[in-house]
């Protein structure tokens, strides 16, 4: 789902499957060039703006990142962070046709679609309103949801972001301050991501803290995804990535990502992992930032569509040789070695 070319180990983050389309993914952490942050592998730039700047109230303690190299995409976090647990008010059974899309309020402000499909949905009326927290019961109401976990013995302090900033600039998303959404998970704790069609995004956590670079860029392992593309119809994708935490010399968790409607995934296996130790599984470890292909892609998921169920674990353990098929898929190994 890799996300850009040439912004972002730096800024770099959302992998290979934000950009997911039968068997190519693109991520957003391909450059360490802090200064290149507008291009999105494979996909054209729009030729025109359509979103614009915007100023909304920084609600959570979080401070901007305060150097002159990425003051300008230090923009304070939105009041969407306020509402972390929402139940659905429409839509009653999770069969197809039959979802609610009860994100955003108002007219929609929506880009076009080459739009969406180069910055990603980033919500209609107020940034950030395309990713929300529902309960358990409530998500079979939802096309799109992820499930967030933790499997490890201590608390993870979380965040989740979108690869646009509140700025409307690409690959400013997942900066200090930036991200949508704020929240814990205590020991064996699930949270469930409910995501609108055309989102480009991620999720990551740290074991007591939520990591960053010195430069403020959030790090840790991610999970990378896009649901429903509008770049490439409607195809959803995710993978695991620990490209940013490697380049700047952090230690990290494991990350494993699966998926809970494996009949829709296109691919010899239906995961993407991290291992603690730094190595992967159709994932991208340090020296995959050049690569396209990895992490796992679900078919077509028009709106109206099957429903799309991810499963992420963070803190999870394991090994190349137990938990990842050594076989080549697409002219990519399965195994990945750290680099």
């Amino acid at each position: 789902m890799k996300f850009s070319a040439s912004t972002v180990l730096l800024a770099a983050a959302l992998g290979v499957s934000a950009h997911p389309h039968g068997a190519v993914h693109n991520h957003v952490h391909r450059d360490t060039n802090l200064e290149v942050r507008d291009q999105f592998v494979k996909n054209v730039k729009p030729t025109s703006t359509v979103f614009k700047t915007v100023t909304v109230p920084a609600v959570n303690a979080l401070a901007a990142p305060t150097s002159s190299s990425s003051a300008a995409v230090a923009i304070a976090a939105t009041s969407s962070k306020a509402a972390t647990t929402t139940s659905a008010s429409s839509g009653t059974v999770g069969s197809s046709g039959s979802y609610t899309d009860d994100f955003c309020t108002g007219a929609s402000k929506r880009g076009s679609v080459a739009d969406n499909a180069y910055s990603g949905n980033t919500g209609s009326t107020t940034y950030g309103c395309n990713l929300k927290f529902v309960e358990e019961s409530a998500a079979k109401n939802y096309q799109y949801i992820t499930v967030l976990e933790n499997a490890a013995s201590e608390k993870q302090v979380c965040a989740c972001f979108l690869k646009t900033g509140p700025d409307g600039k690409s690959f400013t998303g997942f900066w200090k301050g930036n991200q949508v959404l704020d929240f814990e998970l205590a020991p064996g704790a699930k949270k469930y991501l409910a995501v609108q069609a055309a989102t480009i995004g991620g999720c990551s956590c740290g074991v007591g803290a939520l990591p960053y670079t010195s430069f403020g860029q959030i790090s840790g392992v991610w999970l990378e995804f896009e649901y429903g593309s509008s770049n490439n119809p409607n195809f959803s994708g995710a993978d695991a990535s620990s490209l940013v935490p490697e380049k700047y010399g952090q230690t990290f968790q494991g990350l494993t990502i699966t998926s809970e409607t494996p009949e829709l995934v296109q691919g010899y296996e239906k995961k993407s992992i991290i291992f603690p130790n730094g190595d992967g599984c159709n994932a991208f470890p340090k020296g995959t930032a050049e690569n396209d292909g990895h992490g796992f892609n679900l078919a077509n998921t028009a709106k109206g569509g099957d429903a799309i169920r991810l499963h992420a674990k963070w803190g999870t353990t394991g090994t190349l040789a137990a938990d990842c098929p050594d076989v080549t898929e697409g002219g990519k190994p399965w195994r990945q070695v750290r680099g």
